[in-house]
């Protein structure tokens, strides 16, 4: 079963003082044993995440299964499906649907007699299978985004059929609608619903001899209104585009540059209703820069994740990549994580906090073992503030869960006199009180609570340390 192998961090950080808001920030490794990833990340209308990606707990060279994760606020794991057979399965998205169940959809080969098949599943909200379906044609065949309609609720699926840039609509039984395989070599990976009631379709095509980033405008029907390509001079991929209120197109991905040594940076293409090029920025100093998933901010900006290898460093291979932009791609922030060699980590995926910031999805490698890589951010890019402590040796909370108390345990006297909150999971305040100098446990009793999930939070203004309970 799968499970959080390693918290690395988890902490409550307080907005304000002064108010109830409050964001779990949180690096968390899952894993059941050997090679494990995450592709896609999406919130849940219950304030949790929903994650596609694959699992191969025998480390086979052709096992994986597509991987289906419910995590909740806090970043526990509310259930993990595989899906699929023994061959080379991958989920490489997840959405919720709005019957509040979810849609899985990557690609397949356990069942296929190509090399690989579209696939796609559906499962109510515990993550149990109501229906899969899969279909393709004699070359590699794969989704890469799918889009449930508002106006009728069938499912938009992208990708590449037989190496050709394909888009198929299914009803909300996954019954194929119709299919539209259009006469361009490459891949689409994003669609995204535009205000004018079509599709904005992004990926790459290859053209004149190299691949051109591309977006595509069609209605709903799949038929083409405009299409648009984009290069540097060399090589270019987008892999995620949304449409801002204004009606501006945001691409993003990567692009190739051939000033020595050549490498590829992180580009955002800034593009008008119409597919013309209003700006671009690149972004990036070292060998294989690029983003693979962009997220829209309340600000008019923009945040976007993906991968940041630096070559002038031979002991880091790869990290994560997070930048923050305002709406003309100037750089607000820039962050990344991850550890050295022989480690490496890769973003796939960004999405919004539930509670506010951000939540990144993908995957950590070390010898022998790959992981699914969660991280959640604050609206600065930071998992750990000023204010911020880690909390595994400085607080311990016994029993937990509990039925009647529990014991608060601090590692060392508290040194000035502190609050003590336990929030419920939305962020209020349900119960408070002051704790003196020199407090070394606090009994909390459960007549203050009822059944449920709570985070205590101990505040000082040195610290904050929180901890998750759990009453019975």
């Amino acid at each position: 079963m799968i499970k959080t192998i390693q918290r690395i961090l988890s902490v409550i950080f307080i907005l304000s003082c002064t108010n109830s808001n409050s964001q779990v920030l949180y690096e968390n490794l899952y894993q059941d044993s050997g090679a494990y990833a995450g592709y896609s990340i999406q919130p849940t209308s219950d304030n949790g995440y929903i994650l596609s990606g694959f699992s191969n707990p025998t480390e086979t060279i052709f096992g994986q299964d597509v991987l289906l994760m419910k995590i909740d606020s806090l970043g526990e794991v509310v259930f993990c499906k595989n899906l699929g057979d023994s061959d080379s399965d991958y989920g490489n998205v997840a959405i919720e649907t709005y019957d509040g169940g979810y849609l899985v959809a990557g690609r397949m080969a356990s069942f296929s007699t190509s090399s690989n098949d579209f696939y796609y599943a559906k499962t109510d909200f515990n993550g149990n299978l109501e229906w899969e379906h899969t279909f393709g044609g004699t070359d590699g065949d794969a989704v890469e985004d799918v889009l449930q309609s508002p106006i009728d609720s069938s499912y938009y699926f992208i990708g590449r059929y037989g190496g050709y840039l394909a888009i198929f609509n299914t009803d909300q039984l996954g019954d194929t609608l119709w299919t539209k395989v259009y006469q361009d070599t490459g891949s689409f990976y994003s669609i995204d619903f535009a205000s004018d009631n079509t599709l904005i379709l992004s990926g790459t095509n290859y053209s004149s001899s190299i691949y051109k980033g591309f977006v595509a405008k069609t209605d709903l029907n799949g038929n083409i209104i405009w299409t648009a390509e984009f290069s540097g001079g060399g090589y270019e991929y987008f892999y995620d585009c949304e449409e801002r209120a204004d009606g501006t197109i945001v691409a993003v991905g990567y692009s190739l540059e051939d000033s020595p040594p050549p490498h590829t940076d992180g580009i955002i293409r800034y593009i008008d209703a119409s597919g013309n090029l209003l700006s671009y920025e690149t972004f990036g100093e070292g060998l294989t820069d690029g983003f693979k998933s962009l997220c829209l901010t309340d600000d008019g900006g923009q945040v976007t994740a993906g991968i940041k290898y630096y070559p002038s460093d031979p002991s880091n291979q790869s990290q994560v990549y997070v930048v923050k932009t305002d709406s003309t791609g100037n750089l607000i922030w820039e962050t990344d994580f991850g550890q050295d060699l022989p480690e490496t980590e890769n973003g796939w995926s960004i999405c919004k906090g539930t509670d506010g910031g951000y939540v990144v999805c993908g995957q950590k490698t070390e010898p022998g073992e790959s992981y699914v890589y969660v991280i959640k951010l604050n609206e600065s890019g930071s998992v750990v503030s000023m204010n911020e402590v880690q909390t595994s040796d400085q607080l311990n909370v016994y029993p937990n869960p509990f039925t009647v108390k529990t014991t608060i345990q601090f590692s060392k006297p508290l040194k000035e006199q502190s609050n003590i909150l336990v929030y419920g999971l939305s962020g209020e305040i349900i119960f408070q009180d002051v704790l003196e100098v020199g407090t070394e446990k606090y009994i909390l009793r459960k007549e203050h609570l009822t059944a449920g999930i709570y985070i205590i939070s101990v505040q000082s203004s040195q610290a904050i340390l929180t901890r998750k309970i759990i009453i019975n």
